[in-house]
């Protein structure tokens, strides 16, 4: 998968976040995010429809305000304190500048919910743009948990003609 990213801030004094995500012999998906905390609702091949809101957090002064309730185990992981395995420590690089993002399905009969915090972690020495995500069904009674892991691949302007689209440094 490789995901091109472009962050700018409109006229208004808002910042957006826009990912397009392609994977091989698949089609690319678009993510646009404005860090505004609105709700702003959006139609998706992969998701259906959901509504969705995100935010820059600072996790640095010991408060997160998570947008359902979460295990402990959950709410750990989701703050990349701990694996997945709950017992393996783990951070975020800064705790300063991390990206919020909750999106709740709205398709009749499905309702689940994804919680997400963006930011970059030291994995086997090395620097990765990640993303720790909480899904859960709509009774709130099942959860699953992930860590997305990015490699940088450079600019595209860095890059030869490999057919790839990498965003900008």
């Amino acid at each position: 998968m490789v995901l091109t990213i472009k962050e700018y801030t409109d006229n208004q004094g808002a910042v957006h976040i826009d990912v397009t995500s392609n994977a091989s012999g698949l089609s690319s998906t678009q993510e646009d995010r404005t860090l505004d905390w609105q709700d702003r609702p959006h139609k998706d091949k992969i998701f259906g429809n959901v509504a969705g809101r995100s935010r820059m957090i600072d996790l640095s002064t010991g408060t997160f305000e998570p947008c359902v309730s979460y295990s402990e185990a959950e709410s750990q992981f989701l703050q990349a304190k701990y694996l997945k395995d709950g017992k393996t420590s783990s951070k975020f690089e800064d705790n300063s500048a991390l990206v919020q993002s909750y999106v709740k399905n709205q398709d009749s009969g499905s309702g689940w919910t994804a919680e997400q915090l963006w930011g970059f972690e030291m994995v086997n020495g090395k620097r990765y743009y990640t993303r720790r995500v909480v899904v859960k069904n709509a009774k709130g009674d099942k959860s699953e948990r992930v860590r997305l892991v990015y490699d940088y691949q450079g600019s595209a302007s860095n890059n030869e003609d490999d057919g790839l689209a990498y965003g900008e440094e």
